[in-house]
């Protein structure tokens, strides 16, 4: 990565890294959103992950999903 990368939240700087992956692999997380303006990329630290979902903001990419209310066909 030509740039450093540095937390939306708490300003923290990454680890100087040659991919992406190096940075996900330090536990930095990256999420997109759009916004008027086009798509926004914001990186965040461990913590900040953790903080952001837990929050509203993260929800929608909360990896939870909802409770299956029937079983698939041919599973019970």
């Amino acid at each position: 990565m030509k740039k450093p990368v540095f937390c939306t939240d708490c300003a923290a700087r990454a680890p100087d890294a040659e991919t992406s992956y190096t940075v996900i692999g330090a536990g930095w997380r990256l999420s997109k959103r759009q916004t008027p303006d086009g798509i926004l990329v914001e990186w965040r630290c461990k913590e900040c992950w953790r903080k952001y979902k837990g929050s509203e903001g993260g929800a929608a990419s909360s990896g939870r999903f909802p409770v299956a209310t029937r079983l698939r066909p041919g599973h019970g």
